[in-house]
């Protein structure tokens, strides 16, 4: 069975305020927060880098085009079929 976009992100939002409401209870201290903490930083990490991976180089090819585009209708020696 799978579950709709919708409800995956409800229940990783209940999930996430869940965990904290308990981390909180728990403590600073305590050494299952400090390993809990850990973790979810691990994979908030890992996820925030793949999204990296995967949207930089797109965005780094269009800005790379226009700055191209720009150098040679206006501002360069360059021909105009000279865009890449």
């Amino acid at each position: 069975m799978r579950l709709s976009l919708n409800t995956q992100i409800f229940l990783g939002a209940g999930l996430g305020v869940g965990l904290g409401l308990l981390f909180s209870k728990l403590g600073e201290e305590s050494p299952g927060v400090k390993q809990g903490i850990y973790w979810c930083s691990l994979v908030g990490n890992l996820f925030i880098d793949l999204l990296k991976m995967v949207l930089v180089p797109p965005l780094r090819w269009e800005w790379q085009t226009c700055a191209n585009i720009v150098s040679c209708i206006g501002f360069g020696y360059q021909p105009w079929y000279i865009l890449c």
